[in-house]
């Protein structure tokens, strides 16, 4: 029998035709060695060529994801450990970050530092060290910073702090000075002033420095000068800043970040009783230390502040202390550069005195350093990331309501961007983090596919999940949680053992990153008055192109670049280089930064920005004609650029776009990111939503040919359809829903090219020209969907942040006078499990309409505008109007934005229909009767590749291969029908999970709506059983059987006749399976796992067993304190079973009452054998 299993490549016919290359995402199997040999005649030695290809089906597991690991509270047992770390071993979770935390959980028996904690973390290191994990853990109890109750105030986080006292001149005086505001009884005088008083602007040399006439006790003894004075008390204190979610027994002041001193005190403290076992096992294991995200504030001074100040910058800090309280000393212009010199004094302090000494301890210890490099106002975050050997970014999954954690997303690029230009290959990132709300158990591994592969495509290549509770029971379920929050990525969630296909895919791609060289086009740099947050190039008008990926860079390392070739390299740059430096912030900018632009614009470096006005500090103000004759210089540059957009300037350069994809509906969310390997080039190609996209890509490679590597299914195939122009290659590529693909380029003696195929007789290759943009309809119009809303939106103005994000909308609203002009807005429409918000946007978004209620699972909606109001419809029946809006309200869905291109709904959508009148009741109603369509259906797939030049035809019809000189025509005739699976099912359900053992379907549906209460509420496996005859009509050999599940909830195992055949938790839910079928009856079993929120919600119907905080608060925050269980209970606690009877599940954390809406559960439908018969091409 010919080997089928194979890569497909599958084309469709809807609306309009189109070639589709996708993965057949169901698949599990690998290409035969035969085909691997005969496509991989590359021009480098083929042992790298197969060693790649080797490793992107097999991954090391040095390659794979981490997570974070919480231990809670002191709740902890070397049972729960060694269970812990073998389920992450088992799943391919090759390390993890250890924090400990309290966030809620009631306290436990181990105490932080204890002997017991400390035996406990040994058994830890032990067994990391027999799995062949990593172990990392925080350098502090909690997540942030350094702190501990170690830490004594004259160790802690120091500020400055003043007293005034005016005085009358022209006599002696011996005055008692009011001490300065402290804390913790612990204060210290640094310097005492007196300054002109009642003057707005203080001349420097009036100042008068004082410190040596007040004594100990704070008495002053002075001949005063004729006038009147203002007498200034500075001195230090401590701040009352701790570190932060720690144990209470754990929490205590944060060490001084501006003292490696404190620093050292600190690790000590923490680390003298682990650190021999740890550097022992760091000699030939991994051991590292983090420092998380800097969430504890600002400080301003340290003992030593004064001559480090006056040794970076040259001048004396104590005439300018007063600035500090807020005056004016010399001029507001001296003040100015003042304030920037001190700022730069505590940056360089912090990046050196903290997290450069932090790096330079671990190094001694042979310790793996990590970090989150932001955070704090006071840090240069791009010189923060420079200090430590991995940096670390975040993003958040769900809904972000209590605050703009939305906006950490930048981060992930930013750490990119440190690793791109100083040769690392591993960016992390927290990953999937979520709010109290935002998770619950509702997430599940497609729901976060996207979102991850868009942080790929964003130079990320680790994860680190947030989170992994520690579970220190042995079998209660879900068990521990970290307080409220999520993701719950925990060894009990119920998709943990079949979830591990998402591990795998998600390893299989961080082996490419972190194996590969990114290339660029653009380096931005961030300015030199660049102290917080960094600046994002997408949100000012410098933004890259379409098309056009980039780094960031601050001063220090743009310091390292050269130009070779007008391109711009650095030490550990393995590509050709940048194409040009984007000065992002450049009104302003020392002296030495434009030095070192003058330079590489001299060697050939094309620069674009506008010209700086000023110099940036005191010392650099006395050269303003010295600077701004270089401005003139550089400026006049005829590779230097001002006032011009950047697609300009590269057309001017001859560059064009690096990748561009082209949809048929022209709203796309398909982002890419390239790597280079030797002998190839690799693009990650990734859809940011969850619907199908069909297009063409264009990538600027020439002299290569296209491959196909799918990372759902291992497979890889050359693609048989492109063609090139002056510019590179064009491929027909078509994504599944939140699908992905790498497209890989290597070189090749042999190939064989079509640049078309046709379908009886009409192009399958779309063209630019098929994209047709959707005029936008206003005032009187509808429109009707069906949505599944996956996770809770925000339902009020307080949640709204002002700033919401397109994961709330399923139809995302554009800024409609921008678009249209005043008067002018554009619709948007929220739906989550909590309710639904219908918005209008002119420039920012206003809420119309809000219907707070339960909405469970797929829902119909009609949404009419009659006269600029708004009508809401749910599953056929009038739910309410809005306000009538006093702007042109229009409906575009065709069009898009970077924000809406970079975030997407989290929940399904489909169906949906546009109407350019208001419809009517009867019109609805018909449409919500006749039932969700199903996602797929076999008439619309029509030809799939295989390997050796072969393809399978899922339509009977006039098949037409075109190549450069020739063409091949194949006629197939006719196709065994395919099967459809409508029933009965049986569907079998575990013990002790309160469902009945065994029920049959007449037909498929969600099992949330079934009548039998424990099946409803049931979570965990089910099994689906089916027995399908089958004729050797099916069982030819040139006959190709695809088994398509249709909607699955939420991931399924499918067996043939008791032989595993594959986990599919991504669409399209289908596999391969005729080398499992054989003739007359075959038993199929397909195991679904669906999430803990139906038994979660079941559970609430029965008698308490446990007693959960709730607090009346009156806001948003009220997840943050309403749901923590009070008290463990006593079988919880010794690591007993949970007594029998009453309620299945246990969770530390409740987020549900029996009124919470249930989720969609099992195997939907409708599941079909669909037919296709393998032609060959080969002559």
């Amino acid at each position: 029998m010919i080997n089928r299993i194979h890569l497909k490549i599958f084309l469709f016919m809807e609306r309009r035709t189109f070639l589709k290359i996708l993965s057949s995402a169901g698949i599990v199997s690998l290409v035969s060695p035969t085909f691997a040999m005969e496509v991989c005649k590359n021009k480098v030695s083929k042992s790298s060529s197969a060693l790649l290809e080797s490793a992107f089906r097999n991954p090391p597991f040095s390659s794979g994801v981490y997570t974070w690991w919480h231990w809670m509270n002191g709740n902890i047992t070397k049972d729960g450990i060694t269970r812990d770390l073998e389920a992450m071993k088992a799943n391919g979770i090759a390390g993890y970050q250890l924090f400990e935390a309290g966030s809620g959980i009631p306290i436990g028996p181990v105490e932080s530092l204890s002997d017991e904690w400390v035996d406990l973390i040994l058994h830890t290191l032990k067994e990391s060290e027999r799995l062949g994990l990593e172990f990392a853990m925080h350098n502090c109890p909690g997540w942030s910073s350094s702190g501990g109750p170690w830490i004594t105030p004259d160790k802690a986080m120091q500020i400055i702090t003043w007293s005034e006292t005016k005085i009358t001149g022209g006599k002696q005086v011996r005055i008692q000075l009011p001490t300065p505001k402290h804390m913790f009884d612990y204060y210290i005088d640094t310097y005492c002033l007196a300054i002109p008083a009642n003057m707005k602007v203080i001349p420097r040399l009036s100042i008068l420095e004082l410190s040596n006439r007040l004594d100990k006790d704070g008495v002053l003894t002075w001949d005063v000068p004729t006038g009147e004075w203002l007498i200034m008390r500075f001195g230090q204190t401590a701040k009352d800043q701790k570190n932060k979610s720690a144990p209470s027994k754990s929490t205590g002041l944060d060490c001084d970040k501006f003292s490696t001193e404190a620093l050292d005190y600190h690790l000590n403290c923490m680390f003298k009783r682990l650190m021999p076992a740890m550097e022992k096992i760091a000699k030939h294991s991994k051991i590292g230390l983090l420092i998380d995200s800097y969430e504890t504030g600002d400080q301003d001074w340290t003992s030593d502040m004064p001559a480090y100040f006056e040794q970076s910058h040259g001048y004396e800090l104590y005439p300018f202390l007063p600035v500090l309280a807020n005056k004016i000393v010399e001029s507001e212009e001296s003040t100015k550069r003042f304030l920037f010199d001190f700022r730069r004094v505590r940056a360089d302090m912090f990046a050196e005195r903290y997290y450069g000494h932090f790096q330079k301890r671990c190094k001694e210890k042979g310790i793996i350093t990590y970090t989150e490099p932001y955070g704090g106002n006071m840090m240069e975050e791009l010189q923060v990331a420079q200090q430590l050997d991995i940096n670390m970014g975040e993003f958040w999954c769900g809904q972000t309501v209590l605050w703009a954690n939305y906006k950490y997303n930048r981060t992930v690029k930013q750490v990119a961007s440190i690793a791109h230009t100083l040769g690392g290959k591993v960016v992390g990132a927290e990953a999937f983090t979520s709010e109290p709300d935002a998770d619950k158990w509702l997430q599940y591994p497609y729901a976060l596919k996207s979102l991850g592969d868009y942080m790929f495509t964003r130079g990320l290549s680790r994860i680190y999940f947030h989170r992994f509770a520690h579970q220190p029971h042995p079998t209660a379920a879900p068990g521990m949680t970290m307080g409220a929050w999520g993701l719950h990525f925990d060894r009990t969630n119920t998709w943990w053992k079949p979830g591990k296909a998402w591990i795998e895919y998600l390893n299989r791609c961080q082996y490419i990153f972190q194996s590969s060289t990114f290339y660029g086009d653009i380096l931005y740099h961030n300015g030199d008055d660049s102290f917080g947050s960094t600046i994002e190039p997408e949100q000012t008008l410098l933004a890259p192109p379409e098309g056009y990926d980039y780094d960031m860079v601050n001063t220090e390392m743009l310091d390292k670049a050269h130009i070779k070739d007008g391109k711009i390299l650095f030490p550990a740059t393995r590509f050709d280089g940048y194409k040009l430096l984007v000065l992002l912030k450049s009104e302003t900018m020392s002296l030495h930064t434009l030095r070192i632009l003058a330079r590489l614009v001299g060697e050939g470096m094309v620069l674009v920005g506008q010209r700086p006005l000023h110099t940036l500090g005191l010392c650099d103000g006395e050269k303003e004609n010295e600077f701004a004759a270089l401005v003139q210089r550089v400026w006049q540059h005829p590779n230097v650029h001002e006032g011009k957009d950047l697609q300009t300037i590269f057309n001017r350069l001859g560059v064009s776009p690096d990748f561009v994809y082209h949809s048929e509906a022209g709203n796309s969310s398909v982002h890419a990111i390239h790597y280079q390997q030797e002998g190839a080039e690799i693009y990650f190609v990734a859809n940011r939503k969850r619907a199908h996209e069909k297009g063409t890509a264009h990538f600027r490679i020439k002299g290569y040919i296209p491959e196909l590597w799918d990372p759902y299914t291992t497979e890889i195939l050359q693609c048989p359809v492109y063609r090139t122009d002056n510019e590179g290659v064009e491929i027909p590529l078509n994504l599944t829903p939140a699908g992905s693909m790498f497209v890989v380029f290597r070189k090749v003696e042999k190939q064989r090219k079509y640049t078309d195929v046709k379908y009886n007789g009409v192009s399958l290759f779309p063209t630019i020209g098929n994209v047709v943009k959707q005029d936008s309809l206003s005032a009187n119009f509808s429109i009707t969907c069906w949505i599944k809303p996956e996770v809770d939106i925000a339902m009020t103005e307080e949640q709204e942040l002002g700033d919401m994000r397109a994961r709330f909308f399923a139809i995302y609203p554009l800024e409609g006078e921008r678009r249209h002009g005043k008067g002018h807005s554009s619709l948007g429409l929220s739906v989550g499990r909590n309710g639904v918000v219908v918005y209008e946007r002119t420039i920012h978004n206003k809420a119309v309409y809000r219907n707070p209620r339960p909405l469970s699972g797929w829902t119909h909606f009609a949404l009419v505008y009659q006269d600029n109001t708004p009508h809401l419809w749910i599953n056929g029946v009038y739910a309410g109007a809005g306000t009538t809006s006093d702007t042109i309200v229009h409906l575009e869905t065709s069009h898009s934005d970077l924000l809406c291109k970079a975030d997407a709904y989290e929940g399904g959508l489909c169906n949906l229909c546009i109407y350019p009148s208001s419809i009517d009741k009867t019109e609805i109603t018909n449409l919500y009767q006749k039932g969700i369509p199903a996602p797929f259906h076999p008439s619309e797939q029509v030809l799939s590749w295989l390997p050796s030049h072969r393809f399978v035809a899922w339509q009977a019809g006039v098949y037409e291969f075109i190549a450069e000189h020739t063409s091949i025509r194949k006629h197939v005739d006719t196709l065994p029908t395919c099967i459809p699976l409508k029933g009965p099912w049986t569907v079998r359900f575990p013990q002790n999970m309160g469902a009945s053992e065994e029920i049959t379907l007449a037909r498929l549906h969600s099992l949330h709506l079934e009548e039998d209460f424990g099946v409803r509420h049931f979570s965990g496996t089910m099994t689906y059983l089916y027995s399908l005859s089958i004729n050797n009509i099916y069982l030819q050999d040139d006959i190709c059987l695809r088994l398509d599940l249709g909607r699955v909830e939420v991931l399924a195992e499918v067996l043939v006749n008791g032989k595993r055949a594959s986990i599919c938790w991504a669409p399209p839910y289908a596999i391969d399976m005729q080398q499992l079928l054989h003739e007359g009856d075959n038993l199929i079993e397909i195991r679904v796992t669906n999430l803990w929120v139906n038994r979660l919600i079941g559970d609430e119907y029965l008698p308490e067993e446990n007693v959960y905080n709730y607090q009346d608060i009156p806001n948003k925050y009220s997840t943050l304190r309403n749901g923590g269980i009070k008290k463990l209970p006593e079988w919880y606690l010794q690591g007993k079973p949970k007594p029998a009877g009453g309620r299945i599940a246990f969770t530390t954390w409740k987020h549900y009452d029996k009124t919470s809406p249930l989720v969609e559960s099992g195997l939907l439908g409708p599941v079909t054998l669909t037919v296709g018969k393998i032609e060959s091409l080969n002559i």
